[in-house]
């Protein structure tokens, strides 16, 4: 099976008209209008559903995330000798720069309290990364991590 009719299978399971209505929304979502470029490879996107039960909705993403492996293994079992190019490396680097491009531009018809939290997680996950990566000291990204945990998400 192709990684798209193991999304569509998943999808069919709980509404018949899922997969066709995240796909066109992943599709939509997820073009840079500017570039006429879609950022990714496809598949479905949903957010913020609330047409059925709560139950149904949380039984319905698990299965989605369930689809992931068997699709993507044979993907890696195709893909796995392929060597990794200067070519390749670069075609990286260029779309990791679209990601960021992507997000800059769509975060600008976010609300701005939205943008503040975005940028507050992506501190966030940069001291994270920080912290695995030993540039900064562990004892101080602990701190960090902690206060941006705690400012960000009081209760918990």
């Amino acid at each position: 099976l192709v990684h798209f009719q193991v999304q569509k299978q998943a999808c069919d399971k709980f509404d018949p008209t899922f997969y066709p209505r995240f796909k066109k929304w992943c599709d939509d979502y997820f073009h840079i209008k500017h570039r006429g470029e879609r950022r990714g490879v496809g598949g479905i996107f949903f957010d913020d559903l609330n047409d059925h039960d709560q139950e149904t909705l949380l039984d319905f993403a698990t299965e989605c995330a369930a689809s992931v492996i068997p699709a993507y293994i044979p993907i890696i079992e195709r893909r796995k000798d392929t060597p990794f190019t200067e070519d390749h490396r670069a075609w990286q680097q260029l779309r990791r720069g679209r990601y960021v491009e992507f997000n800059l531009v769509s975060a600008s018809t976010w609300p701005w309290s939205s943008c503040l939290l975005v940028l507050a997680l992506l501190w966030f996950l940069t001291f994270c990364s920080l912290r695995r990566s030993t540039i900064v000291a562990p004892h101080l990204a602990s701190k960090l991590e902690e206060g941006l945990r705690v400012s960000l998400f009081p209760s918990l």
